[in-house]
Formats: structure tokens, sequence, C-alpha cells
């Protein structure tokens, strides 16, 4: 089945349970929860989610970048290529995966090893982004177990499944890195999964170790660097964390910051199933936890529409961005292509 069915069919699945959220929690309800927002709430939205997943996050790609050797174009160009890396990330059904090639695709230069350290410094970004989310998505978990209503004895099973859970996510963690401290991460993957009897995959192996060291260099550098990017990565679901509150505070409604949590968490859960921009499973989550929250499935459903809206204007400019670098890309080798056809002057002069 191809790429573009798969989308497809996702896209579809994601549209009908969509419509069904809607009908099941009522339109009516709804539209009343969306329509209560005016353009200028809209825009402050928008401004501080950008601010936290572009703003933020090419704060520390710039820093991972600098700690790698990577030539580091201006931040303007940086936050731009963020952008549309978080935009094509949004839009796929690999919601938290699916931006990085952009952005390689964007930079990348006729050095190998230049390429190998800017691929280095994009998958030390991504890492950095998924180790924080699962941080911030196990606590929101954990949290909303205590706000269910379950008897005693179901609510402390699921803690004991849940603290399994992590702890195996920790061993295979400490495992990995046992391995790739003899083999390398990536080396090691590919064995396992067979993929290096592959031609092409086996022509990349040199590449392949090139990124491997490079990630560990970052790893093994100065602790300092190490928690600044941590802490531009907890500044950037901080941002992201204030526009749920005052998306819910827009609505008429406080929220504490335990169930801002476990409303982050929902939005996490609801991208394991790849559907295009998280569509359906995203107000489900939501109208569930809402509705244990008391506030009604409707408040839930508004905010995932919200939500949902500002993220897709930022997908959009990312979009004209990217076209923008596609088309100015396409340009650029078309020209070196042209001048390599016209004889310089010392080529004529000898003639």
């Amino acid at each position: 089945m191809r790429k573009g069915t798969i989308i497809f069919v996702f896209l579809l699945l994601g549209v009908l349970l969509f419509i069904y959220t809607l009908k099941k929690v009522g339109f009516e309800a709804v539209k009343e929860a969306v329509f209560m927002f005016s353009y200028s709430q809209l825009f402050l939205l928008l401004l501080l989610l950008a601010a936290g997943m572009v703003g933020m996050g090419t704060l520390r790609w710039r820093l991972i970048m600098k700690t790698l050797d990577v030539p580091v174009p201006k931040y303007s160009k940086l936050a731009l290529i963020k952008l549309v890396g978080y935009s094509l990330s949004y839009l796929t059904p690999a919601a938290l995966f699916g931006g990085e090639p952009a952005r390689f695709y964007i930079l990348r230069t006729e050095d190998e090893k230049e390429n190998s350290r800017l691929a280095a410094s994009i998958i030390v970004d991504k890492m950095m982004q998924t180790f924080s989310s699962a941080f911030f998505f196990f606590s929101g978990l954990v949290l909303f177990l205590i706000y269910l209503d379950l008897s005693r004895m179901i609510e402390i099973l699921l803690l004991v499944i849940l603290v399994i859970v992590i702890l195996l996510i920790f061993f295979l963690i400490k495992r990995v890195q046992k391995v790739s401290q003899e083999k390398g991460f990536f080396i090691s993957a590919l064995e396992f999964l067979y993929l290096n009897k592959i031609k092409k995959i086996k022509d990349m192996h040199k590449t392949f170790r090139q990124i491997e060291e490079e990630i560990r260099k970052f790893f093994h550098n100065s602790k300092k660097i190490l928690l600044k990017t941590i802490l531009l990565t907890f500044a950037e679901v901080i941002f992201v964390l204030i526009v749920f509150w005052l998306i819910i505070f827009f609505m008429g409604h406080v929220l504490t910051i335990p169930r801002v949590l476990v409303i982050r968490s929902m939005t996490d859960l609801s991208m394991i199933i790849p559907f295009p921009a998280s569509l359906g499973t995203l107000e489900v989550a939501q109208a569930f936890a809402f509705e244990n929250f008391s506030l009604g499935a409707a408040t839930g459903v508004g905010l995932s529409l919200i939500f949902r809206g500002i993220s897709l204007a930022l997908s959009f400019l990312g979009l004209i961005v990217f076209v923008f670098f596609h088309i100015k890309g396409a340009i650029d080798r078309f020209s070196r292509k042209i001048l390599k056809l016209i004889p310089n002057n010392e080529e004529k002069n000898s003639a």
C-alpha cells in the first residue's frame, strides 16, 4: 500500500471519529464553547505556541549545533527551518517524527562530515524533546489515575503497572546505552532488525558511525551545556502548558497545574494512533478527561478544536516557508549547473 493511500485511510478514520465525537457530545455545546474566543485571544495563543515550539526549540537546537561544531545560520533562518520541521511533524501521521528529514534537506551541504554533524544535531534535538514529552506524559498519566473515580484496588493495580512500564523503559535505555558504547546505537539497532543486510544501508555504515560518534560526543560534553538544553526543553513545554491553561481560562474555567499536566498527557496520548493532526483522537481523549474533571465533554472538545486550530495556523505558515526554501534550493542548484557549463576566463585565455 502506498504512503499516500495510508495517510488518506488514517485521515478518513480520523474524520469519522471526529464527526462521531461531535454528535455524541453535542454540536451546539461545542460551538458555544469555541465561538466565545476573540481574534486577539486566538492571536495571543498562536504567539505563545510559536514561542514555545519554535522559539525555545530553536534556542535548544542552536546550542546543540554550536556544541557539535555545525555551521549555525542566523537565528531567524534557523527558527524558520524549525517551524518547517514542526509543521511537517504535526501534519503527518507520525505526529512526533516527520519534520526532521526536511530540516536536514534544507541545511545539508556537499561536505559529508558536516552533514553527519548536522544529522547528529537534529537527532539530539529530537531526543531531548522526546525524553521531556515522555516525562510529562507519565507525570500527567499518574495524576489522571488519581483523578479517576476508581476503586482503590484498581487504582493501585494501574499505578503498579505504570511503575513497571517506567522501570522497563529505564532498563531498556540502560541496556541500549551499554550496547551502544560497544558498537553504537544505530549499528546495534540495524543489526537487531537485520536491516544491515540491505545493500543501501550497508553502504551508509560509515555515515551511521560518524553520526553515532557525534551524538556520543555531545552527551560526553560539558554538563553545563546539557543542563542548558534540558532547561530550554522544559521551557518549551511550559509555554505549551500556558497555552492549554489560557484556552480553558478564556472559556471561563480555572485549572490547577496538575490538571493542565493531565490535559498535556491526554494530548500526547492522542498522538499514539497515527491520525494526521490527531484528528478525532484528540477530541475523544480531551472529552474523556474533562468529563472526569466535571467540566463537561464539550469543554474538552472545544479545547481540542482551538488547540488544533492554532496548531494548523502555525503549520500552514511552516508549509509556506518550506515551499519557499524548496524553490530557493531548486534555483540555487539550477544556477550551479549553469555556471559549470559556462567556461571561466582562465580557460578562455589558455585556449
